[in-house]
């Protein structure tokens, strides 16, 4: 696996399509993160465009990621995105499921059987606690609860439905949980590990940050 074993908590950074963090800009900010990984000891991972995802990967040390991948087989499937491929170019792993792009889950466990396989870290976002426990059947490294109201929002599912969490932790039995929509400064990873997390997913509160570098030092206060 690929470096799985690390008690440090996750801070995953999805880029989505921000034209902050798009062509050359997406360097910029790998290059921040980087720095303040370096200086604090912080475990990040970023999720990019998959024009960058080749180049990025040899430009930093980050852990870098797809935000999607598709339940296709290696061949003639022109435009998907595979497992195979991802691994292939020496991506830690993928996002799956994400509010802005699901898919079935037959196809979400047909793809992590396929990750588990290549030793490929795999990340499900789900909306509510009924798919926390279906897609904790699946064996993905981690599972991210996001309820999509919140998502981009200004506040925060740590704030606004902490009890999601906990209920989340629970369902989710000895997959790790992470927690994303709305998370934006160390107050809210500091709840959600408190409340049993594993680390959060944060969007625009470090892609639209006029200092990233700052948001991941207190992010990385909430945990020291």
């Amino acid at each position: 696996m690929k470096n799985l074993i690390n008690p440090t908590p996750l801070i995953l950074v999805n880029f989505k399509n921000f034209l902050e963090c798009s062509g050359a800009l997406s360097f910029q900010l790998a290059k921040k993160l980087q720095k303040s990984a370096d200086d604090t000891g912080l475990q990040i991972a970023i999720s990019v465009q998959s024009f960058l995802l080749s180049e990025m990967v040899k430009y930093t040390d980050l852990k870098i990621m797809s935000q999607h991948l598709d339940a296709k087989s290696e061949g003639s499937t022109t435009g998907s995105l595979i497992p195979e491929v991802l691994n292939s170019v020496g991506g830690w792993g993928s996002l799956l499921n994400h509010s802005e792009k699901r898919i079935p889950l037959e196809d979400v466990e047909k793809i992590v059987n396929r990750m588990n396989e290549l030793g490929l870290v795999s990340i499900v976002c789900v909306e509510n606690v009924e798919e926390v426990g279906i897609v904790s059947k699946f064996k993905p490294n981690f599972i991210a609860i996001e309820p999509p109201e919140l998502i981009g929002g200004d506040i925060s599912v740590s704030t606004a439905k902490p009890e999601l969490i906990t209920e989340s932790v629970l369902a989710a039995g000895e997959v790790s949980v992470l927690v994303g929509a709305g998370i934006k400064n160390g107050d809210d990873l500091k709840i959600a590990l408190a409340l049993g997390a594993k680390g959060v997913l944060v969007a625009s509160g470090v892609c639209k940050a006029k200092d990233p570098y700052e948001v991941m030092l207190d992010f990385a206060k909430a945990i020291n």
